[in-house]
């Protein structure tokens, strides 16, 4: 029987490379992230599922993302078995860093190692050991005990497709509202990062010029430079993070409301299935812009970590700024893979 083990990490290429190590290393089990949960319902309740169904959790820590985190806490609600694995222990809060946690690198002899430490984890599930402990299960009674179901009726609100009631041109309008705004804070995103690009490189050669002249208010004028610098990207941090919500938010109702369609009877009318291929044909073009963008934030958020150290307000906005940009890249990540779902999916569509 193979076993299912769900991955919560960071949407980024090395983590997508453990993945690809693992799953080569520990054949009988079935390593997952939501990216790759083939289904048309939300993107939250996919990882809720997901979280829940899986034989065990392995939460990668490294980098203290929020959105890791965010699951790591809905697994120890579950009371699920959690494997913590990072590339860096000291970094991990106290409250975390106290449950089992196994590092790794790139290093040949550190990762074989934790492979050996992480078969010994994963054989546990099989033999049904009880080696895992976290929060819920140390300090809450009858922990074992929480059911989904009555969690969902209780706690959550759940976004369903309704072909009973909304016609297909509201489902198509509502899409097509949703789409604008996704694009407008993908938009926001690039524009602003192109924006304030702009300013450091200004800021920079100011900064260069004063230098070549010299005198003693050189290093008073820098600072005072590196605090306007440090405003912008505060104001930028907050584009970033209201864009953030607003596009998993659209493109959640997007993918509920096409995933939806395709499989409804709403395609039994060839009109219609004309409009949702020019629909899903303006969905799959979003790919481009979504790559060229999330290129952009990439290379931003490494440029961003060369000025960590320059002033005290400057290395505070600098942290705020990448783990936004994380935020971002993690998002888009989910919603590339979405879109290949929806690719997959809309070629059953019969014209």
């Amino acid at each position: 029987m193979t076993r299912k083990v769900f991955l919560i990490m960071r949407f980024e290429s090395p983590f997508f490379e453990l993945q690809e190590n693992l799953a080569e290393e520990f054949s009988d089990f079935e390593f997952l992230n939501v990216g790759e949960v083939d289904s048309q319902k939300n993107i939250l309740q996919d990882i809720i599922e997901s979280i829940y169904n899986a034989d065990v959790i392995l939460a990668d820590l490294t980098g203290l993302n929020s959105n890791v985190y965010y699951e790591l806490g809905i697994a120890h609600s579950f009371n699920k078995r959690v494997i913590q694995i990072t590339q860096n222990i000291e970094e991990l809060p106290f409250d975390i860093k106290q449950y089992r946690t196994l590092e790794y690198s790139s290093d040949y002899r550190v990762f074989k190692q934790f492979i050996k430490k992480l078969r010994l984890l994963l054989e546990s599930v099989v033999e049904g050991e009880d080696l895992f402990s976290n929060p819920v299960n140390d300090f809450l009674k009858n922990a074992d005990n929480l059911d989904l179901n009555t969690i969902r009726k209780e706690n959550m609100i759940s976004e369903e497709f309704d072909e009973e009631d909304t016609g297909f041109l509201d489902h198509l309008s509502d899409m097509e509202e949703s789409i604008e705004s996704f694009t407008k804070h993908i938009n926001s995103i690039a524009q602003g990062i192109a924006g304030l690009a702009e300013k450091m490189d200004n800021v920079t050669k100011d900064i260069e010029r004063v230098k070549k002249i010299g005198g003693s208010g050189v290093t008073s004028y820098i600072k005072k430079q590196a605090d306007k610098i440090s405003k912008d990207i505060d104001g930028l941090v907050k584009t970033m993070d209201i864009s953030n919500e607003g596009i998993l938010r659209d493109w959640q109702r997007v993918e509920i409301s096409v995933l939806g369609i395709i499989e409804s009877k709403f395609m039994e009318n060839p009109d219609n299935q004309k409009e949702m291929k020019l629909l899903i044909n303006q969905i799959l073009d979003f790919k481009t812009n979504i790559e060229s963008t999330n290129d952009k934030v990439s290379s931003y958020k490494d440029s961003i970590n060369n000025i960590v150290g320059t002033s005290r307000n400057l290395t505070k906005s600098a942290r705020k700024l990448t783990q936004s940009t994380e935020t971002y890249l993690e998002g888009t990540g989910i919603i590339l893979s979405s879109i290949e779902k929806i690719d997959r999916k809309s070629k059953f569509i019969a014209i």
